[in-house]
């Protein structure tokens, strides 16, 4: 299972669970998925996605220590 499929059904089952937290992280790291895939005009592959997650990690951890 590709990790796109994995955000996709770990998308689903937050939803179920109605973990709000869980739920929109994984909606802020998939819109970011597809926004690359959008800029790229094709679908990304595993080491792609990874790298988007990097780069949106890197950006959270910049905004937390800016808030703190």
């Amino acid at each position: 299972m590709s990790l796109r499929q994995t955000i996709q059904t770990d998308q689903t089952i937050a939803l179920k669970a109605r973990d709000t937290d869980r739920l929109s992280t994984l909606r802020l790291l998939w819109a970011a998925i597809r926004n690359a895939e959008i800029d790229k005009r094709t679908e990304l592959t595993d080491e792609e996605v990874q790298g988007v997650v990097r780069k949106l990690l890197k950006q959270w951890r910049d905004a937390l220590s800016d808030f703190a």
